[in-house]
């Protein structure tokens, strides 16, 4: 059995905040075990949807829109061993369009 370094990124999924549905993407880093680059890849997306479905947040994936693809896989060595649990959870950010965020070139008061 060979352990991969996955690097994925999900695109387009509707997040519950405080009632209002507001498109994220999301990064994350798996650790994972399989036979081959091809099986890691198939492992990593199973494992990223299953953990986004039982998440304490309520996350909907768009079925038309909503994906999760892979960045980067890379092999480790037997030198290389690295923790799973170091590579777990989600980093969030808001979709370009649903983001409150202010204009170039505004200052907070």
């Amino acid at each position: 059995m060979n352990r991969f370094k996955v690097q994925l990124q999900g695109e387009n999924f509707l997040v519950n905040c405080d009632g209002e549905h507001r498109k994220f993407g999301f990064r994350a880093q798996r650790i994972i075990d399989a036979t081959d680059i091809e099986s890691a890849r198939k492992i990593a997306i199973i494992r990223v949807h299953q953990e986004l479905n039982e998440s304490d947040f309520r996350i909907i994936e768009n079925a038309d829109s909503s994906r999760v693809q892979i960045l980067e896989i890379i092999g480790l060595t037997k030198l290389q061993r690295i923790r799973k649990k170091l590579f777990s959870g989600f980093e969030f950010y808001p979709e370009e369009d649903d983001c409150e965020s202010p204009t170039p070139g505004e200052k907070d008061s």
